[in-house]
């Protein structure tokens, strides 16, 4: 399993799992397939049905869960690892791959504690995105709102489709949108969540002032965000550069 972005932040957002998804469970990741309309985990006995392998765990089952897009790192097995260990909870999470229609994916507003630039989801009737969905139980929302404090979990906008690689729409999913409102260039088109490195250097070359809070490159950038004066500064001189645009409304 590759760092989580919690403690490599310049790999934010991590490594996904291969197509068509995995089920994360423990500290360990299965390959999952669909058979015949119905999940499979293969697992390291064998190949087994989904629900029969949640259940050996203490996990629900698929019917129990919320599907959840992830537009940044809880697509990430590693963050999610890492995520459930430090709330004290066993991972068990489906991870399944999609197609999102009608959203992109844009830079949220603000620094995260870690230090990188996280991501929202920003609407585009246009877009067509790969994406995943995380398949949560009720202990698992709550494991995640907690690592969201930036963000509401909500109900796909209206004319946003998900679909898994079959094509079957999954109904009922939400999303994070941040609180923080998203980054713009100066038309006013959201920007696109790309590596972390190369987004902290375009951001340090056209915001003007920010140099001298955040440093000059992105290993400075990390050092400097770990105070959260500086993490408030950052968004503050974002604002004043004309790059903030308000949340999307996603419900």
């Amino acid at each position: 399993m590759t760092s989580a972005p919690i403690s490599a932040p310049l790999t934010y957002p991590g490594e996904a799992p291969a197509d068509p998804g995995a089920l994360v469970l423990g500290a360990e990741v299965f390959p999952l397939r669909c058979r015949a309309g119905r999940w499979v985990a293969d697992t390291g006995s064998g190949t087994r049905a989904l629900d029969p392998v949640l259940a050996a765990a203490g996990a629900a089952p698929m019917r129990a869960r919320t599907p959840v897009l992830a537009v940044g790192s809880n697509a990430s097995p590693a963050q999610l690892v890492a995520k459930f260990s430090a709330a004290g909870t066993p991972v068990a999470v489906p991870v399944t791959a999609v197609q999102a229609r009608g959203l992109a994916v844009g830079v949220s507003a603000h620094v995260s504690v870690p230090g990188y630039l996280p991501a929202t989801p920003v609407p585009d009737p246009d877009a067509i995105t790969g994406l995943h969905v995380t398949w949560l139980d009720e202990r698992g929302l709550a494991v995640i709102d907690a690592t969201e404090p930036n963000y509401d979990r909500v109900p796909l906008i209206a004319g946003a489709a998900v679909r898994l690689p079959g094509g079957r729409e999954v109904r009922g999913c939400q999303v994070y949108v941040s609180r923080r409102g998203y980054l713009a260039d100066g038309a006013g088109v959201p920007l696109r969540l790309s590596g972390q490195a190369g987004l902290i250097r375009q951001l340090l070359d056209r915001v003007p002032g920010l140099r001298a809070v955040a440093g000059n490159s992105p290993e400075e950038w990390l050092t400097r965000t770990r105070d959260p004066h500086v993490r408030d500064q950052i968004r503050a001189l974002l604002r004043s550069a004309g790059m903030v645009r308000q949340p999307a409304k996603m419900a």
